[in-house]
């Protein structure tokens, strides 16, 4: 399908942000435990392009690209069996008797980062498989993905579109350090729990990606177009993702769902789990990943006034990014990673 000039300005932005998160930061030793929601990133915008295009879409992109959600919307217990699936995965890897779950955590063990569990969750059984079997896989599949996003930007530029030239600023500087967990000790509570606490997981690792995106940016006053463009997209879909799998869980595990929501303070409360115009907001912008013949994340950028004045949408994410920045402290207290040695 023949792309409208907002859609691929649209789409030669994506594509920048996402080269120059790659080349901005290759250099920190952090981006190693950070790659995986970038990745995920790019297979998004990859599939979207692609399938609006008419094109034919990798497999493996198409199913990546899929874990923007944090559960799975497939039926009763699909959600209980991929995380039964994952762990068995583990267990066969890694033994049963073992420290078999891999964490990325803070030098004081305050803050969790990622873990090999949200890699996999990322990759699925599948993939996953075959990264086991080959230890060239992920390099080929990963530069492969590379491959595809560099022949994307260059088709749009063919096509007469260039955005103008800003630039991405990142600082590094997170300090980290791997922590190896026994599965049985983290999730040694009812099958719900369990199931609770890995939801949760994704939901941090998801929030850690969006505030080292944040934190590595420039100050919020000083932001390029660019560098905004990036953070109000991508804070927008972990915040949108991420209440949604709160209101899943609340609403079909409720029971063993209400001790961490019990954890929770009045006034976020308040905010994630009901409408507002800002959560509409949001959810508008992180509905705009698809490419549609209608309005556009490019669109809405547009309609906040102009390029370089989107103040007010920023704020709104802004408001997202707090709550999530406030979220993530009740998470690691209810995992209670920190308290396992």
């Amino acid at each position: 399908m023949i792309l409208s000039k907002s859609q691929l300005l649209q789409a030669y932005y994506d594509a920048e942000v996402l080269k120059q998160i790659t080349l901005e930061n290759v250099k920190y030793s952090e981006f190693a435990i950070f790659v995986f929601p970038f990745f995920r990133d790019a297979c998004l915008f990859i599939y979207e392009f692609q399938k609006f295009r008419g094109q034919a879409v990798d497999k493996r992109i198409e199913s990546i690209r899929h874990r923007i959600h944090l559960y799975e919307k497939t039926g009763r217990g699909a959600n209980f069996k991929y995380f039964s699936d994952l762990l068995d995965l583990h267990r066969q890897t890694f033994s049963h008797n073992s420290d078999n779950l891999g964490f990325f955590v803070s030098n004081d063990n305050k803050v969790t980062f990622s873990s090999t569990l949200y890699i996999s969750y990322l990759l699925g059984p599948g993939l996953l498989k075959e990264s086991i079997r080959n230890d060239d896989y992920a390099i080929q599949f990963s530069e492969y993905v590379g491959q595809t996003l560099q022949s994307i930007q260059n088709e749009i530029i063919d096509l007469g579109v260039a955005g103008n030239k800003y630039q991405l600023h990142f600082k590094g500087g997170t300090n980290f350090h791997d922590k190896d967990v026994d599965e049985r000790v983290l999730f040694q509570d009812s099958n719900n729990t369990n199931l609770i606490k890995f939801r949760l997981l994704l939901s941090l690792f998801e929030i850690r990606y969006i505030q080292w995106l944040h934190n590595s940016l420039a100050a919020r006053s000083s932001l390029s177009f660019l560098e905004k463009y990036a953070f109000i997209k991508y804070s927008a879909i972990r915040f949108d993702e991420t209440r949604d799998n709160l209101l899943n869980m609340k609403k079909f595990i409720n029971k063993e769902f209400q001790l961490f929501y019990g954890l929770i303070p009045k006034n976020l409360k308040a905010f994630l789990f009901n409408n507002s115009p800002a959560i509409n907001k949001l959810r508008d912008i992180r509905n705009a990943i698809h490419i549609n013949t209608g309005s556009n994340y490019i669109d809405i950028l547009q309609t906040a006034e102009n390029y370089d004045q989107s103040t007010s949408l920023l704020d709104i994410c802004m408001e997202g990014y707090d709550a999530l920045n406030n979220l993530a402290p009740i998470i690691e207290d209810y995992i209670g990673l920190a308290n396992i040695k």
